[in-house]
């Protein structure tokens, strides 16, 4: 799990042990306070993410924001 910061100069928090059993748990508390969340079949690289969307945030916004995590899209 991965926790983005809205103030995108903080580097991204990786939280590498959940147990199974409390993920569950874990999903419905973020879904029912409102804080987007994604899941997905592959680890992404946040350091890179993170800096291409530094360097030109308007464009992040124009093309969807945070849209591409509920797509089929690889980002490198």
């Amino acid at each position: 799990m991965v926790f983005v910061f809205k103030n995108l100069s903080k580097p991204a928090h990786r939280i590498t042990a959940i147990p199974i059993e409390n993920l569950e748990m874990i999903k419905n508390w973020l879904d029912g306070s409102d804080i987007l969340f994604s899941e997905g079949p592959m680890n992404l690289n946040w350091v890179n993410i993170l800096s291409k969307i530094r360097g030109d945030l308007d464009d992040f916004i124009q093309n969807g924001a945070w849209s591409f995590l509920h797509e089929d899209v690889i980002i490198n």
